[in-house]
């Protein structure tokens, strides 16, 4: 039961992160809206063309922090559930 709730937690953080959109953020700290400017995307890439290459490559590393965060949150995850259940194994052929 712990188990199912700590995945039901890591997923609802990774997609809460993941639903940041940091583009859209950075344009609006910067007074527009990039969903009305070049491509349309919202993206480093478009970013980058409309603002430069600093705010691209801001963009690109928060875009790239988000999925480095989710990964670290299941991999905490994956850690305190190992440390909460230590006899369990949690794939059926691996022996304990």
């Amino acid at each position: 039961m712990a188990t199912a709730i700590l995945a039901i937690v890591t997923l609802v953080a990774g997609y809460l992160i993941g639903s940041i959109m940091t583009a859209v953020k950075i344009a609006k700290s910067r007074a527009k809206d990039i969903r009305e400017c070049g491509s349309g995307n919202a993206g480093s890439t478009n970013i980058l063309r409309t603002f430069g290459w600093k705010w691209g490559l801001l963009c690109l590393f928060f875009d790239s922090l988000k999925g480095a965060v989710s990964a670290a949150i299941g991999i905490g995850v994956g850690y305190l559930a190992l440390h909460l259940f230590p006899n369990v194994s949690f794939i059926e052929d691996l022996p304990t």
